[in-house]
């Protein structure tokens, strides 16, 4: 018999479509990406795509430390490695190819708004302080 999992209740961790970007930390400009995200029983799955390619998605997430961390994988391609927090109505964090590429990132559901959402502007604010903030946490420079 096949264990049937529930989709999350939180309400910080909601299936479905989302959106948001990445950046490098050697460059500023944003990166759209566009992801489709199902939060079950601390399992995080989901796939989409930005300015690289297609991409799936397999990680997990913590409802009481909120504390998200996931694999981005390119098939055929190469892996990106993400680990971030979520806040209010965003996940921040950062991300890291190899020892030399890395940056921030910042995704929301897609029912909040796209990139100039206006619920976004204060959110943003405090994001670039958690990106700081868990650079440092995680080892970053």
């Amino acid at each position: 018999m096949t264990e049937r999992r529930e989709s999350e209740t939180d309400p910080g961790f909601v299936s479905g479509a989302w959106v948001g970007w990445y950046t490098y930390f050697s460059r500023p400009a944003r990166h759209r990406m566009d992801l489709h995200l199902t939060f079950r029983a601390a399992r995080l799955d989901g796939d989409g795509m930005d300015d690289v390619g297609k991409f799936v998605i397999k990680g997990e997430y913590r409802t009481d430390s909120r504390e998200v961390w996931w694999v981005k994988t390119y098939p055929g391609s190469h892996q990106i490695y993400y680990r971030g927090m979520q806040r209010g109505k965003i996940i921040s964090g950062r991300w890291q190819a190899d020892a030399v590429l890395t940056g921030g990132f910042c995704i929301w559901p897609k029912e909040h708004g796209e990139l100039t959402g206006e619920f976004f502007i204060e959110e943003e604010e405090q994001d670039v302080e958690a990106i700081k903030e868990l650079t440092t946490v995680v080892g970053g420079s």
